[in-house]
């Protein structure tokens, strides 16, 4: 889709997505969007859910600007998995709600984003963050970080191998977390590791960490200030102090290479 002003300031918005189904006439020129969803249940449904009026607007104007038309109505149908019954909602283009709904909350996203901030975790449903990828990060998750920037990988969390290899291929300022050096070791040669280190004796530790004696993979003890009957939580250097250390020729933990 395309770009569309904001109304505030005259901003500028880019909205990018994939439509569901469409229905066209005989030059494949869109006639009707359709927004499909499929619930346990459609009964008790007696109108669309604004998320989905939103998705169903932002066809609208995407497809009014691609193909140089003026689209104006949609359908939202929800079908029920089981029944298959169906629920089927004729839907207006409303100008107002493109501005106060629609464009409200890309223009306020879009903000976060430029920060490097997460929004806030306030879904308008309690089930957007089962499937939120964020959702470790911002305090809705099994960790206990919130509040964490949108980059990087998080020390202690877990991560399927291709999605850990597609983020290293494309940060290579970056490098393994301990956690992920030991259920992938055979990644650690060509990646790397960024090490624990003890704010306290200044020693670091890679993948070769007990933590189920001095801790957990999250926030793991320094096991040597642990001999010395002092409890010293390991710190993780942030991705930004691990982009700077490598600009400055470092390794992660701030060494020199050797």
């Amino acid at each position: 889709m395309g770009g569309f002003s904001s109304g505030n300031g005259g901003q500028e918005l880019q909205i990018k997505g994939e439509t569901d189904p469409l229905i066209v006439d005989a030059d494949a020129v869109p006639v009707l969007p359709t927004e499909i969803k499929t619930k346990s249940s459609v009964e008790h449904t007696p109108s669309p859910n604004r998320s989905h009026r939103a998705q169903l607007h932002a066809y609208m104007v995407g497809l009014s600007e691609k193909y140089d038309i003026d689209l104006t109505e949609g359908i939202v149908m929800y079908g029920c998995r089981e029944t298959m019954d169906v629920e089927i909602f004729h839907v207006e283009f409303d100008p107002k709600f493109w501005e106060d709904v629609v464009l409200e909350w890309a223009t306020a996203h879009t903000q976060y984003r430029l920060a490097d901030e997460l929004p806030p975790a306030e879904p308008e449903r309690e089930w957007e963050c089962k499937f939120c990828p964020f959702q470790e990060r911002c305090g809705q998750g099994e960790s206990d970080y919130s509040d964490v920037t949108q980059y990087g990988l998080l020390p202690g969390c877990d991560y399927p191998r291709l999605k850990v290899l597609d983020y290293l291929e494309a940060h290579d300022d970056d490098r393994l977390t301990p956690t992920l050096a030991k259920k992938y070791p055979d990644l650690v040669d060509q990646y790397g590791v960024v090490p624990w280190r003890c704010p306290k004796c200044a020693s670091s530790f890679n993948r070769n960490l007990d933590t189920s004696a001095v801790g957990d993979d999250s926030k793991p003890l320094c096991p040597n200030c642990a001999e010395e009957d002092h409890l010293v939580e390991l710190r993780f250097p942030s991705l930004e102090d691990r982009q700077r250390s490598t600009v400055a020729g470092k390794s992660p933990d701030g060494n020199e290479p050797t």
